[in-house]
């Protein structure tokens, strides 16, 4: 399995580096009785010049309670930054989910139909 917060992190300082954007990644956490444990919210904030404030201020442009969803966002953001086409794998996604709402893992519909 992918360490998907390292891969954010890499993400973000390779947007950081590469272009006159400063992005922050904050986590909040809390305790869930639903879950029974800790959630951890990812904030992905971009710190942007205030003029009128004569400061920075971070402005938050994506909140998730997924490392997969901020790693895909980050993609996404990297892929406009550098003015590619992004990919569209909502398809698989979208299996994913609809795999998961059976009971089944992800990709045991592909396996299963291999044999």
């Amino acid at each position: 399995m992918a360490n998907f917060t390292k891969i954010m992190h890499r993400l973000q300082n390779a947007i950081n580096t590469a272009f006159d954007v400063k992005l922050l990644i904050y986590t909040t956490q809390f305790y869930s009785d639903k879950k029974d444990g800790v959630c951890t919210c990812y904030h992905i904030k971009q710190s942007v010049y205030d003029n009128t404030k004569d400061r920075r201020i971070n402005i938050e442009i994506f909140r998730a309670y997924s490392t997969v969803q901020c790693t895909l966002f980050l993609r996404d953001y990297w892929f406009k930054l550098n003015g590619w086409e992004v990919p569209h794998d909502n398809e698989t996604w979208e299996q994913i989910k609809e795999e998961r709402k059976n009971g089944k893992r992800p990709g045991q519909n592909r396996i299963d139909a291999g044999q």
